[in-house]
């Protein structure tokens, strides 16, 4: 596999900063400048914590400071931030999560509070934490089982029109799916659920919004084919459109999706031969996207 896991952070002055985690070590690359047509930095190697990083995932805190977790090679959570909103500031020392045995992957979701809820998969089940309360510096609640979910091999989570999250978990079983029960932050989730999958099911999954709010999400399935579906309108209930395949950049591995500062979603694709990237040509939600390029990737990627 050419590269374990893509995910996708945003800087406080909304720039994305992208993470590749790769056989030689994890990798970032950041747009330059605000302008979402600006270069990117180029690959650049990243710290790991301890024993590697395999799989990594981000969100943002409650003062816009973007946080990134990896879990490591002997399935252990660690995490690191940027330590002040300055989006040139430097990242924080990595920091172990409280042990979980054998992690495999990681997500996470962001509640309408802004609060950032972590998902992990283990080989047991699906388990997760989040903050206490808005303070960005708050401590993290107890792992909790996520209901049982098993055999996941990719987390990821949409933002719904009104701001509740809703999480995508790929298993061997299919494509499942879970979602806030309304706009509490608190509220109760509604409880696994089975998502249609794409033809050849789903074994990764990635999600952005799109210029007007509404969620897309982008999954590779089991013949290295890129699929995605979005919701057909703004209403948060709406309904989803049906699985819509991209051109072929290669034989997929993994997936990942960033924002750019106009909003506009950029993906970005791991195959054998490198990693590729397409995004939306204009801001119009319904726009066509760049073809694929090569995101001249990090080394083992």
């Amino acid at each position: 596999m050419p590269a374990n896991s893509v995910a996708s952070a945003r800087l406080t002055d909304g720039r994305p900063q992208i993470f590749c985690a790769t056989e030689n070590g994890l990798f970032s690359n950041w747009k330059v400048d605000p302008d979402p047509n600006a270069a990117w930095s180029g690959w650049q190697q990243f710290s790991v914590p301890p024993q590697g990083g395999l799989m990594v995932a981000a969100a943002s805190l409650t003062d816009g400071r973007p946080q990134v977790l990896a879990v490591n090679g002997i399935g252990q959570v660690w995490t690191t931030w940027k330590v002040d909103e300055d989006p040139n500031a430097t990242w924080s020392d990595w920091t172990q999560f409280p042990q979980l045995d054998n992690a495999v992957t990681v997500g996470a979701a962001t509640l309408t509070d802004g609060r950032p809820q972590i998902q992990v998969a283990t080989e047991t089940g699906l388990f997760t934490t989040w903050k206490l309360d808005t303070n960005p510096d708050a401590g993290w609640a107890d792992w909790t089982n996520f209901n049982g979910l098993s055999g996941v091999s990719s987390v990821a989570s949409a933002r719904l029109t009104d701001g509740r999250p809703q999480i995508f978990c790929a298993t061997g079983n299919g494509l499942f799916s879970n979602w806030k029960v309304d706009t509490d932050p608190n509220a109760a989730w509604v409880g696994w659920q089975q998502f249609s999958a794409p033809p050849g099911g789903a074994i990764a999954v990635a999600c952005v919004s799109l210029t007007d709010g509404r969620p897309q999400i982008v999954a590779v399935n089991s013949d290295g084919q890129v699929w995605t579906t979005w919701k057909v309108g703004e209403d948060p209930n709406a309904a989803w459109a049906d699985w819509t395949q991209f051109p072929q950049p290669g034989f997929a591995d993994t997936v990942g999706a960033a924002t750019l500062t106009d909003g506009r979603p950029q993906i970005q694709v791991a195959t054998e031969t490198g990693l590729f990237t397409t995004w939306k040509l204009d801001t119009d939600p319904d726009a066509g996207w760049a073809d694929w390029t090569n995101f001249n990737g990090p080394p083992g990627a």
